[in-house]
């Protein structure tokens, strides 16, 4: 009988777990379940690594739980490979009155209009949501090198200082109070 594995990334947090056999791809993560992964040439996580977050451990990944100095879970979302979409947007443009389908299609896509003009299309559109009018299309990986972004010093210090916030002790009551009184000169509110 062949084994199989709930997979957390393709289970709904509310409702029915899915299941992946042995062997099996899974479409979300394009891991093989339940095969070891050749991660020789996987990131390990770095002090600076951009998955060491505030609200998490200093020394680990917050995705994928980590240590500084070991590999990037295989599942980690901090490890990206580049792929390219095929994006397609409806949008409503003017076009001169006595233009065919074929003079649309011939302006856009074969004269000297350049594509770069349909981001201001886009952005010209009444209304803020495009869910309904937009669609995401995998065409291909481009690059499957495993590969995760460092953080700069700067950004790195604001982790450190966001950290700090998080850890800080919460004033008393009795400060508040103090603060309030000297900032006003009354007393509070109740």
């Amino acid at each position: 009988m062949t084994q199989t594995y709930v997979c957390s990334w393709c289970s709904p947090t509310f409702g029915p777990r899915v299941e992946h056999a042995e062997g099996e791809t899974c479409p979300k993560t394009g891991v093989v379940v339940g095969v070891e992964q050749d991660r020789s040439a996987w990131p390990l996580v770095d002090p600076n690594d951009d998955g060491i977050r505030p609200a998490g451990p200093p020394d680990a990944c917050f995705y994928c739980g980590q240590q500084v100095g070991q590999p990037h879970g295989a599942t980690c979302v901090i490890v990206e490979k580049v792929v390219r979409l095929r994006y397609t947007f409806e949008v409503d443009v003017k076009v001169p009155h006595h233009w065919t389908k074929a003079d649309v299609e011939f302006h856009r896509n074969e004269s000297s209009w350049c594509a770069n003009n349909a981001v201001d299309e886009i952005e010209a559109q009444d209304g803020n949501c495009f869910c309904e009018r937009f669609s995401a299309e995998f065409v291909e990986v481009l690059d499957d090198a495993p590969t995760r972004e460092l953080r700069s010093d700067e950004s790195k210090a604001g982790v450190d200082a966001m950290r700090e916030l998080i850890n800080a002790e919460r004033p008393s009551e009795a400060d508040v109070d103090d603060y309030v009184l000297g900032v006003f000169r009354r007393p509070k509110d109740s």
